[in-house]
């Protein structure tokens, strides 16, 4: 189907309503979804967290609440970071775990943000061992040694379990700079060249993650369904996200038959629809969801 960019009202009224009864002939919908910049566009920076902690609209927030099978998100988000139990404390529910660090850690948060969540680590030892050193590497200096433009700076992230999270920003401000990303891909991948078999690294927008190899949010997304019991067979998929890296949830929706829906012009040719609105248009979205 081709990409259409729509208005609010189109999508409401006129295309997902009918294209939802007619694709998922009375199977119940099971939503997977990016988070940063499709759950949510708002955030505040939290010196006390060192991170972007995002708003996540009350309004939003119920309608996931009301959906009959809880939603999967996938997040470059670390599986340890306090945002991450917010994010599925609002959004999501048990039994479905949150899919983070890219595909690479499943979690099952607890009822509290200061206690550990249950994991799982889908990628190998091996990987995660080499994903631990290059965390060391640069905790111990590398990344002063990244270079980007004046009053820029490179933030290492920590409270990760098997990827690794730089991110470019304004000195000053902490506005993000996703422009300095190319120029600091081709640094680390000089810098750590002997373990590129085992790793890759990506560019989520808002941040750059080094992962391992093979991994993504569609695997994570699988094994995040399948641990919750969703039988693919049995419900009708509806992937929703707002950039090129959101590719592989939209390939698997794809795949299964299922609908794609971008809510940034950047997933322009990616989905059967787009529609620029960011969290506004995951809640019209959800709230057609909840109307079926």
């Amino acid at each position: 189907m081709k990409s259409e960019i729509l208005s609010r009202a189109d999508l409401v009224k006129d295309t997902l309503l009918p294209e939802l009864r007619n694709r998922s002939l009375g199977k119940p919908v099971q939503v997977v979804s990016d988070f940063d910049e499709t759950q949510c566009s708002t955030y505040v920076f939290s010196r006390r967290w060192n991170t972007h902690v995002p708003k996540i609209k009350t309004d939003l927030s119920q309608e996931a609440k009301r959906l009959a099978h809880p939603m999967c998100i996938a997040t470059a988000r670390g599986s340890l970071e306090a945002t991450s139990w917010v994010a599925w404390n609002r959004l999501s529910r048990a039994p479905m775990p949150l899919v983070t660090e890219n595909g690479a850690v499943l979690i099952w948060p607890s009822t509290k943000v200061t206690e550990r969540p249950t994991m799982e680590i889908l990628a190998t030892d091996e990987q995660v061992q080499a994903m631990s050193g290059i965390q060391k590497e640069l905790q111990a200096g590398q990344i002063h040694d990244l270079r980007v433009p004046a009053n820029h700076e490179v933030v290492l992230r920590s409270e990760r379990t098997a990827t690794v999270e730089v991110r470019a920003q304004e000195a000053q401000s902490k506005k993000g700079t996703p422009d300095d990303y190319g120029v600091i891909i081709d640094q680390l991948e000089k810098m750590f060249a002997d373990r590129l078999p085992l790793i890759e690294i990506v560019s989520s927008g808002s941040s750059l993650g080094i992962q391992p190899r093979g991994m993504n949010k569609e695997l994570g997304i699988q094994a995040a369904l399948t641990r919750a019991g969703v039988d693919l067979a049995d419900v009708f998929l509806v992937g929703i996200g707002d950039n090129k890296n959101d590719t592989p949830l939209f390939d698997l929706v794809k795949r299964r038959g299922g609908l794609t829906i971008g809510v940034r012009p950047e997933t322009e040719g990616l989905t059967d629809f787009v529609f620029n609105g960011g969290d506004e248009a995951t809640l019209q979205i959800l709230k057609i969801i909840n109307s079926l």
